[in-house]
């Protein structure tokens, strides 16, 4: 296990980052994040950011783009399958795993994220990457 400290970085590290860039843009971006530490570890969350399942679907529906900062990236995240349920495209951290098909124009890769270390995140690519997304109509 020492092989991996201090060369890793939980991916939450970076969708911490992603928020902190998102929320400055405006209101039309949800940026909440609400376990910003290991989310397998026992770190509390912060419970009054979560939306109710409900009114899951609706929520997502809203917004043009759902962002996912993968993993272990070897299978298809529950964002993905939440955002093609309602419409909503997908920005999306460069994916290990290649699908059968394409998904085209429905999820856009940016940079390199999941476990690297958040020092070599390339953010200004990410970042021009989030500004630059085409507009998406979910309806």
């Amino acid at each position: 296990m020492d092989h991996f400290k201090g060369n890793i970085e939980h991916p939450n590290i970076k969708r911490q980052r992603a928020s902190d860039f998102l929320s400055v843009l405006g209101e039309k971006y949800d940026a909440r994040v609400i376990n910003q530490g290991n989310s397998d570890s026992l770190v509390k969350g912060c419970n009054d950011l979560v939306v109710p399942l409900e009114e899951f679907p609706q929520f997502v529906s809203q917004f043009q783009y759902n962002l996912n900062i993968s993993g272990y990236r070897c299978s298809i995240p529950n964002r993905f399958i939440d955002s093609f349920s309602v419409g909503t495209k997908i920005i999306t951290d460069k994916l290990k795993v290649k699908w059968y098909l394409p998904f085209d124009e429905d999820v856009i890769e940016t940079v390199e994220m999941g476990y690297l270390k958040n020092s070599k995140v390339d953010w200004h690519l990410f970042k021009k990457d989030v500004l630059s997304l085409p507009d998406s109509n979910p309806k």
